[in-house]
């Protein structure tokens, strides 16, 4: 789908910043604070160096504060000595944030490691500093994704689990391939419940979100055609799973075509659906269209997962999406990154750069934007801030274009619409 006959005007750059060390360093969840300004959650390889003034000699969890006009207030890491990487934020109804993430250390900042990869799930107060910590998982390796503060105080955080001891439960895979695992954890994060959702192949979950009824949607990819997946088409589909408050599953659905479809993102509508904004690179069961290689597929669908429309936007080559959040419009914004120059790709900037992408509430595409330099760029989240810009986060090497200031290798690369 080519739209650019209905474009809109696009946002303008209003600040972009780059931020990190000489070594690699990505963000991968951004939030606007209370009052203003942002936190903005990665890693950090970059020890003790440029605008990363700590660290554990090792990759750690990097957390930014920013103003409302994107200056560094400070900066924290956090971690052990082995790998530790902070996969998503939230804002706490007490006005500090929780991380979710991923840790290999059992020493410094982390305690109570469970064997290889553990869900690392850490409160801070509102001025970065610690206030409990959590790890959790079992004997082989576990990658949070996506965590969130529930409605009771608690928390919520998923993501895959190749274990089956330990704190996990219900382990679906067979040995050596890995589940959906949610853990709920209540204000003091001890764990409440836990579930494994799945079947004997790999299932990777990227997201949950609670819904209205109490209960949760969590979205991501499935290789699996056996126990609780049903409906599979081919190579990975996208599979989403809505589950009761008490991590009961309701309904399940597979989306996408006989080739490899990801699911990255899934939000809440305001009719009471869902969207996803993911990435396809088939052209059949439920896509109609494929502009070439992987493209950027918006799907919207009912309160039980039926689609309503599908959508894909983006060019000839590939187009990863990672982020979709509806607009107070009613419209939706998807990001990721593109490395096309043509189809609904106008002014690429280089290599690979972020793309941004606003359809409106059928899907058509009101107006589309390349941030980035003549390198490498890819968003990994975007949000829409309360003056009704929006803000994306991801990774940078670029040195110029958008991209000036480059520390070194990958940066942390935020940028500011309106």
């Amino acid at each position: 789908m080519n739209s650019t006959s209905v474009m809109a005007q696009a946002p303008s750059v209003q600040w972009a910043k780059v931020y990190g060390g000489n070594d690699y360093d990505a963000s991968r969840s951004i939030l606007e604070k209370n009052g203003g300004g942002y936190i903005v959650v990665g890693e950090s390889a970059s020890y003790m160096n440029q605008d990363v003034s700590g660290g554990w000699d090792s990759t750690d969890v990097w957390i930014c504060s920013l103003s409302s006009g994107g200056t560094l207030q400070w900066e924290t890491s956090v971690g052990g000595n082995r790998y530790d990487r902070g996969s998503s934020v939230a804002k706490t109804s007490d006005g500090g944030f929780i991380v979710g993430g991923t840790t290999l250390s059992n020493d410094g900042d982390v305690s109570g490691n469970n064997g290889a990869l553990d869900y690392w799930v850490v409160k801070f107060d509102v001025g970065g500093n610690i206030q409990w910590q959590k790890c959790l998982g079992g004997s082989k390796n576990e990658y949070a994704q996506s965590i969130i503060q529930t409605t009771d105080g608690g928390y919520m955080v998923a993501g895959d689990s190749y274990s089956n001891d330990g704190n996990v439960t219900g382990h679906f895979g067979c040995a050596g391939s890995s589940d959906y695992w949610a853990v709920k954890l209540n204000s003091s994060g001890t764990i409440q419940w836990d579930k494994s959702y799945g079947g004997q192949n790999y299932d990777y979950c990227s997201v949950v979100k609670q819904t209205p009824d109490g209960g949760y949607i969590f979205s991501g990819r499935t290789e699996s055609f056996d126990g609780q997946v049903t409906g599979f088409k081919g190579e990975y589909d996208i599979w989403v799973v809505k589950t009761d408050a008490s991590g009961n599953l309701q309904w399940q659905k597979t989306y996408g075509g006989a080739m490899w479809d990801w699911g990255q993102s899934i939000a809440l509508t305001s009719d009471g659906g869902y969207v996803l904004g993911d990435y396809v690179y088939s052209v059949d069961g439920d896509i109609t269209v494929n502009q070439g290689d992987y493209d950027y597929w918006i799907v919207k669908i009912n309160s039980s997962g039926g689609i309503q429309w599908q959508k894909t936007v983006g060019g000839l080559v590939d187009d990863f999406a990672n982020s979709i959040i509806q607009t107070t419009d009613g419209g939706y914004v998807i990001s990721g990154g593109s490395t096309s120059s043509n189809g609904d790709i106008t002014n690429p900037l280089g290599d690979f750069d972020y793309w941004v992408a606003k359809v409106n509430s059928s899907g058509a595409l009101l107006w589309q934007k390349s941030l980035g330099g003549s390198d490498y760029e890819i968003s990994l989240q975007v949000i829409q801030t309360s003056d009704g810009g929006y803000a994306v986060t991801g990774e940078s090497i670029s040195t110029d274009g958008n991209c000036v200031g480059n520390r070194g290798n990958y940066d942390f690369f935020i940028v500011k619409l309106f």
